[in-house]
């Protein structure tokens, strides 16, 4: 009876390792802060909060457009964004609906993120230029 038993934890033993060698890897951990960039007369922001949330800002002069987003990025730096609020202020020339998806490229620096391979629906190659490039670290 005994060697039944040892058997049996032995084969469950030797099972487990085998479901942890089949545990995918985690996607890429995202970093946590507040990142800026300047391009032409347009300041730009982006948060990365926890929970795969972020808000984009865009800035030109005295109006604004915030997107609140969920997103989620894969181990290769992929992001992909869903809009969940947008808020307008002033005259901003653009509005996105609840649902609205871009995604773009992220590599992360150590106190900086760059994005690339923007992409988005109605978003002409002047924007993509403007949006694709370093963000440095806010400090405080």
């Amino acid at each position: 009876m005994r060697l039944i038993g040892t058997l049996v934890l032995a084969t469950l033993a030797l099972g487990s390792f085998g479901f942890a060698e089949d545990k995918k890897e985690p996607a890429e951990k995202s970093p946590v802060g507040t990142f800026k960039r300047s391009a032409g007369d347009l300041a730009l922001t982006i948060t990365l909060k926890k929970d795969h949330k972020l808000d984009f800002i865009v800035v030109a002069g005295e109006a604004s457009g915030t997107l609140e987003c969920k997103y989620t990025m894969d181990k290769e730096g992929a992001v992909k964004c869903e809009v969940e609020n947008f808020i307008k202020k002033g005259d901003f020339p653009v509005t996105k609906e609840k649902g609205y998806k871009f995604s773009f490229k992220m590599e992360t620096k150590k106190t900086a993120i760059v994005l690339s391979n923007f992409d988005g629906d109605d978003v002409d190659e002047a924007a993509k230029k403007a949006i694709e490039g370093e963000y440095v670290a806010e400090t405080k």
